[in-house]
């Protein structure tokens, strides 16, 4: 049973306490998902400004959300189609390898896949996974970031509170291709009495792009899971878009130590 910490009075709840119950809640938003995969579909498209021409891409893949022994959320994209076209054969190998405690070969596995990312030679992009803004909500960064409350509005009948964030220390979760510090902001849609995230956003100060991702219910658990993820960036030359949906969660075990190699 999930069990939150709720307000003890009637009173409007104050923005710490709001931001209490939203770290209680990813704790344990990090017990139910630190074992999952997840079925993605990633449509990806691209608009070059000149000559003046338009590319989709459809990727299929299976998806891992893991938190490693720091504390990072990592996400693991293993592309089994392109296009409607395999580019392997379907047997579930991500979710093999991570039963098996096999993060060194699942994380090469993620690397390969990236080579399916529409227009990477447009804009350069590691940030189009939906697990990046937890790293910033995580309570292991309270002392890194800062939060204002930006409003209130409803999402699937719940109250909610828009916080917004930003990454005040260095170094950054996101750095440039020269290795440059790249300040993360963004909103987060908040519970005030369960402290449950329902949408995130990130952004950047120096770049113009942003990924939004909308958590709702799913089959595995008693938290909110991510169940899209879109995408906008814009540089010069062009701009491009994504959209994946994620389905079909499910959970694996392993006793092996999760560790960045």
């Amino acid at each position: 049973m999930l069990a939150l910490v709720q307000p003890t009075s009637a009173d409007q709840p104050k923005l710490r306490d709001v931001l209490d119950r939203m770290r209680t809640y990813i704790r344990i938003l990090d017990e139910r998902m630190s074992s999952v995969v997840a079925d993605e579909q990633y449509r990806q498209q691209l608009e070059v400004t000149a000559p003046r021409s338009s590319e989709v891409r459809v990727l299929r893949s299976d998806y891992a959300l893991l938190q490693i022994a720091d504390g990072r959320w990592v996400g693991y994209r293993d592309t089994y189609e392109v296009d409607g076209r395999p580019v392997r054969d379907r047997e579930e190998r991500l979710l093999q390898l991570l039963s098996r405690g096999a993060v060194a070969q699942a994380r090469q596995v993620a690397e390969e896949s990236a080579r399916f990312n529409l227009a990477s030679d447009v804009v350069h992009r590691d940030v189009n996974v939906p697990s990046l803004a937890l790293q910033l909500l995580d309570p292991r960064s309270e002392t890194h970031v800062s939060f204002t409350k930006d409003g209130e509005e409803t999402i699937e009948g719940i109250r909610v509170w828009r916080i917004a964030y930003r990454e005040r220390d260095r170094p950054t979760i996101v750095r440039t291709l020269e290795g440059r510090d790249l300040r993360s902001r963004g909103i987060v849609w908040v519970s005030p009495t369960s402290g449950q995230v329902w949408r995130t956003t990130i952004m950047w100060d120096a770049v113009r792009g942003q990924v939004t991702v909308a958590y709702g219910r799913s089959n595995i658990a008693d938290v909110l899971v991510p169940l899209t993820m879109t995408e906008r960036y814009e540089s010069s030359s062009g701009t491009i878009t994504g959209e994946a949906t994620y389905s079909n969660f499910r959970q694996f075990q392993t006793g092996a130590r999760l560790i960045i190699p």
